[in-house]
């Protein structure tokens, strides 16, 4: 159960760096600026970070055998071995569940494009 717990807290962690960094780039945009290469490569890494050691839970939680490179391979590669890891162990719902972890991950740039096509532009 702790397990469960620990995935669902990830999640929420997922859920609250991309509104905060949705919040702060489309406010930088709405300012006629940008946020730093260097907000963006901590998130990408932090969100790769998050995701690896989700499916790492994860794996676990279903009582998957995965090799200790697993995990590794998940953060260097997850937009390929996140969907093979989610339809294997959840079947169709986990496509949708890649669609949701690709939308939280994209999520700040979909408001900087917002804010700058209906407020900048």
């Amino acid at each position: 159960m702790k397990k469960e717990m620990d995935k669902k807290f990830i999640i929420i962690i997922l859920s609250v760096f991309s509104g905060v960094l949705s919040i702060v780039t489309a406010y930088a945009v709405y300012m006629g600026g940008t946020i730093s290469d260097i907000t963006v490569s901590i998130w990408s890494v932090v969100f790769s970070l998050l995701v690896a050691f989700w499916t790492s839970l994860d794996a676990k939680t279903k009582q998957l055998y995965k090799p200790f490179e697993y995990s590794f391979f998940v953060f260097i590669f997850w937009p390929l071995v996140l969907p093979y890891h989610l339809i294997k162990t959840r079947g169709h719902e986990g496509f949708l569940m890649y669609a949701g972890i690709c939308g939280l991950y994209l999520l700040p740039l979909f408001f900087d494009l917002f804010i700058w096509v209906y407020f900048v532009q």
